[in-house]
């Protein structure tokens, strides 16, 4: 059901049609306490509720339907389209590091080159070209940028070397944490575990925001 719901959120048309019930259902809470205002006593915290709500109504209309309303031409269509299919075929392609992420446990070993996709998504965003028209897109791609860098960041701070043989490394939380530190094993273990579920579910909305748009 939530998925659903959020679906129909994230749709271009549908988001269209939600945004302009909510302002106009505001709207005219508004005009019927204004339309009143002069002829009955209306309480001063109905007063502030009412100007407040105008606020609100004047911040979601300037950005938020703003955004929503947001029409490709010939042009920008195309380069969004290129970066889409970048990241989702060279950058963070579903059969690399996101396959990685659904199947593993942080509480065990792992390679990072098993990783390495989210390092190369990390380092194109680092460029000034790499970037969406659309405002919905860019702000989808802002915020899996962000549980990334906050996910190797994690990585970085709480795994080391684990030497399964002279010639193979491998990477993990250390396992003397389970017993001399536990909350801290704890809280490393679920903080990585959660955050790779994180990072997948915001992919897949990317993907299928992508797919509806671009309708590939």
């Amino acid at each position: 059901m939530m998925n659903q719901i959020k679906k129909i959120w994230m749709d271009t048309v549908w988001s269209k049609v939600i945004a302009v019930i909510i302002v106009a259902i505001g709207q005219s809470i508004c005009f019927i306490v204004w339309k009143n205002l002069l002829t009955i006593k209306i309480p001063l915290w109905l007063f502030i509720v009412t100007l407040f709500i105008l606020l609100v109504l004047w911040l979601f209309q300037k950005h938020f339907i703003k955004r929503v309303s947001f029409c490709y031409d010939d042009k920008t269509i195309k380069l969004d389209q290129k970066n889409f299919e970048k990241i989702r075929i060279e950058l963070l392609p579903q059969t690399g590091t996101i396959s990685f992420l659904r199947g593993h446990c942080f509480a065990g070993v792992f390679a990072l080159d098993d990783l390495k996709d989210l390092h190369k998504f990390e380092q194109e965003c680092k460029k000034n070209d790499f970037d969406f028209f659309n405002p919905i897109f860019e702000s989808r791609k802002l915020e899996l940028l962000k549980l990334i860098e906050h996910f190797t960041l994690a990585i970085g701070a709480n795994t080391f070397p684990h030497f399964i043989s002279s010639r193979e490394r491998m990477q993990r939380v250390p396992s003397e944490w389970a017993y001399e530190q536990p909350e801290r094993f704890k809280t490393v273990v679920n903080d990585l575990n959660n955050t790779s579920d994180l990072i997948c579910n915001k992919y897949d909305e990317f993907i299928w925001l992508g797919r509806r748009i671009f309708k590939i």
